[in-house]
């Protein structure tokens, strides 16, 4: 693959959830495990639609610029 034909690809509703876990933890201040909670409570759907939502992958998806709309 050239170079020139990497690109993001956005997805409507996966982006709506980034935002939301986004907000909570730089607007509400709400802690990593509070987040995967809230959004396992609220049955918000995994990208891969099983389990809850773990910490860990909380914390990957807050530390990937990918995310922030940066290239890696």
């Amino acid at each position: 693959m050239n170079r020139d034909d990497t690109r993001y690809e956005l997805h409507p509703q996966e982006a709506e959830v980034v935002r939301r876990i986004f907000h909570w933890f730089t607007e509400e201040q709400m802690s990593i495990e509070a987040i995967a909670r809230r959004l396992t409570r609220e049955q918000i759907p995994t990208r891969h639609q099983h389990g809850g939502w773990n910490a860990s992958v909380l914390w990957n998806m807050l530390g990937n610029p990918a995310y922030m709309g940066r290239a890696a």
